[in-house]
């Protein structure tokens, strides 16, 4: 579309933050947290991506191991990064039975304040080869591969090679990690989202006190 003379620029989304919860009779109660994070032009992108993988992207992830397969808390859980031009969120999703909302969200909150704060080389590794097959094996659909070039253009009036979106995803390093972990920290808010039983509404002010009275 042709420029249009004496329009500003739009704004940057801010991140409120805060906590909503609905009552509502389920068999499982929806816990949503989320935190503020990088743009999709920044340089932390790729680290976002990385840190969600470790965080909750899969079976092998610290999320799933600690929630769901050593305490038995979640019967679903995992960490996802939204990205846009000018904004992004860390979100972690987790469904669980109310009773066990309050003690999943100090979970969640103790992983990430971990992952902040240090993580292991054959960790990130591990990430990085499930973020490359993730991204790689999505090009294999039409639709998908559309998608994602599309993206690309409107967000940075190019396409990315494979070669060199191979190479960002390789060159996170553990610092990176740590630097991401800790701006997501920094400005001390979180948005949550509860859906369920009354009993777990306390979920969301539990993630946040404990993700920032420890951090």
């Amino acid at each position: 579309m042709p420029a249009v003379p004496g329009v500003p620029e739009p704004s940057g989304a801010p991140f409120v933050g805060g906590h909503e919860a609905e009552v509502r009779k389920l068999e499982q109660s929806h816990l949503v947290f989320m935190l503020p994070a990088c743009g999709a032009r920044e340089q932390d992108y790729f680290a976002l991506r990385i840190f969600a993988e470790c965080l909750g992207g899969g079976m092998s992830s610290r999320l799933f191991q600690e929630a769901r397969e050593k305490r038995g808390l979640a019967y679903n859980i995992d960490a996802y990064s939204d990205t846009y031009a000018d904004h992004g969120a860390l979100g972690i999703y987790a469904g669980c039975a109310a009773k066990d909302a309050v003690e999943t969200a100090k979970v969640c909150a103790e992983q990430l304040l971990a992952l902040a704060r240090r993580i292991e080389p054959a960790e990130l590794a591990r990430a990085k080869a499930q973020l490359k097959a993730h991204m790689f094996m999505a090009r294999e659909q039409p639709l998908s591969r559309a998608e994602q070039a599309a993206g690309q253009v409107l967000l940075f009036d190019r396409l990315y090679p494979t070669a060199e979106l191979a190479y960002e995803v390789d060159a996170v390093t553990p610092a990176d990690i740590v630097r991401l972990g800790q701006r997501l920290l920094d400005g001390r808010r979180c948005a949550t989202a509860v859906l369920g039983a009354k009993g777990a509404l306390k979920a969301g002010p539990a993630f946040e006190k404990a993700l920032f009275s420890a951090a």
